[in-house]
């Protein structure tokens, strides 16, 4: 799910190819797109089950689709399709691209055994025996700045699309409207590109956290994440997935850290 195929990005383009059947030859991204199908729509109808079960046998731990079941009690159909999709895109959403981080900070940690003693030995002084917790994480400025460079060094994906067809209204539309569309451009932009831009981070393909600290230069090595998470309402740092993925990280980072 995580690859982008040039079939995906034909079908986004041509948007009739959606009528192609999926035994045509050249049409792998409908039997793609199917599986990927079923299995969202398994996920998402498991857990809204299970939850309701245990909501009904006084066994639910709090949970944002537990508080909905108990404060929602006439529910429509609608309702609940809308809050089966949305509490899926809750859990699953973060899920490849934290794996995805949290590999390339295994990685780098292997590779730079130097910080990883730096790293380590701050979780050591700021947690000593007890588990860390999220109040921790202000005192930690060192392990915030290798995550940082985590998401510079290694990005989960190397590009990021903006692609937007507005109406005169502002409003998305299909291209059935299209005598009224307004076009903006469709943009693939190379955030790896960006986040190895010697101009803005010296010394690019090397693993430096300390780029981080210090007084911060607004035209020298800004905060990497603000490219690596996407733009427009996805750059906005309160987005569940954001939060998800860098409270994930975070966590699993600072637990290895402190357990190995």
């Amino acid at each position: 799910m995580g690859v982008i195929h040039h079939e995906q990005r034909a079908r986004d383009s041509h948007r009739t190819v959606k009528y192609i059947p999926g035994w045509f030859p050249g049409a792998t991204f409908k039997r793609i797109a199917e599986d990927v199908r079923q299995t969202t729509l398994g996920l998402q109808n498991k857990l809204y089950d299970l939850a309701r079960e245990q909501v009904q046998q006084g066994t639910a731990n709090p949970s944002f689709i537990v508080d909905y079941l108990t404060s929602n009690r006439d529910r429509t159909p609608e309702d609940e399709e809308l809050y089966k999709q949305v509490s899926t895109q809750f859990y699953a959403a973060g899920s490849d691209t934290t794996v995805s981080a949290l590999l390339s900070f295994f990685l780098m940690m292997a590779q730079h055994p130097e910080i990883q003693r730096k790293a380590q030995n701050e979780v050591d002084a700021v947690v000593g025996n007890r588990l860390t917790k999220c109040s921790d994480r202000k005192d930690m400025p060192y392990l915030e700045a290798v995550l940082k460079e985590v998401h510079r060094w290694n990005p989960v994906l190397p590009l990021g699309a903006l692609s937007l067809w507005l109406s005169d209204s502002g409003d998305k539309t299909s291209t059935r409207d299209i005598a009224y569309l307004r076009v903006l451009p469709c943009l693939q932009i190379a955030e790896r590109a960006v986040l190895h831009d010697p101009i803005l981070y010296p010394e690019p393909d090397k693993v430096i956290p300390e780029r981080y600290l210090g007084e911060p230069n607004e035209d020298l090595n800004p905060d990497p994440r603000d490219f690596a998470f996407g733009y427009g309402r996805r750059y906005d740092q309160r987005t569940p997935c954001k939060c998800h993925q860098l409270n994930g990280s975070r966590t699993a980072a600072e637990s290895a850290l402190d357990r190995f």
